[in-house]
């Protein structure tokens, strides 16, 4: 089984209210998943953080055995943004992200514009996005200090801690690879797409973009 099915079926049912407990099988009726936690929240208005980076506010949240899966929706001068990302509970693993369509695409002309790059209106959000995972550490206090990996308060929500600081790295098809921190915030359930150096801006802008 893909992720992309169970990705689906965890949100709408979790989100719907349809259910509060799941679980989702393989062909072969072998339990794979089942529906821990879920968490609604707020709206929040995006915010740009020095020297280049975004904080999203997410508005779900779905705890389940091996992945946290969340709704993220910020709005901006009377505009939505917003994706959906899978992340996984280990140290280390696969991200995903996917389109929630326009909002997606407006938060890439937003980032395209952010980086300095040419704002092409007509580019679109890939619908599916992988990306390498890894856990830096945990999230404390406002100077975002990491643990060190591997470490015990890697990945904790010890006295202090905010969440977790990660690191995505994207790759496509045409060569393009492009690092960026992930911070998440599930004190103030925000989700920051920070900036690993400006190498990585116009490569990161091609492998979000639809192909």
């Amino acid at each position: 089984m893909t992720w992309r099915p169970v990705f689906f079926c965890i949100v709408a049912c979790a989100f719907l209210g349809s259910c509060q407990q799941m679980e989702t099988s393989d062909n072969n009726g072998t339990p794979t998943d089942s529906l821990v936690v879920t968490s609604v929240y707020p709206v929040q208005a995006i915010q740009v953080v020095a020297p280049v980076g975004i904080k999203l506010s997410y508005t779900g949240k779905t705890t389940t055995d091996s992945s946290f899966f969340y709704q993220i929706t910020s709005t901006h001068n009377g505009e939505t943004f917003g994706f959906n990302l899978s992340v996984p509970r280990k140290e280390t693993g696969i991200a995903y992200l996917s389109s929630k369509g326009k909002p997606s695409d407006d938060l890439l002309h937003f980032m395209q514009g952010l980086y300095g790059q040419r704002v092409d209106s007509a580019s679109h959000m890939g619908e599916y996005i992988a990306a390498s995972f890894s856990s830096l550490g945990a999230l404390v206090g406002t100077s975002d200090t990491a643990a060190k990996p591997g470490s015990d308060s890697t990945r904790a929500q010890g006295p202090g801690s905010l969440g977790t600081q990660n690191k995505l790295v994207f790759r496509n098809a045409a060569g393009d690879q492009a690092e960026i921190y992930l911070d998440i915030d599930e004190k103030e359930h925000w989700i920051g797409l920070m900036e690993k150096d400006s190498a990585n801006r116009a490569p990161l802008i091609r492998c979000l973009m639809q192909k």
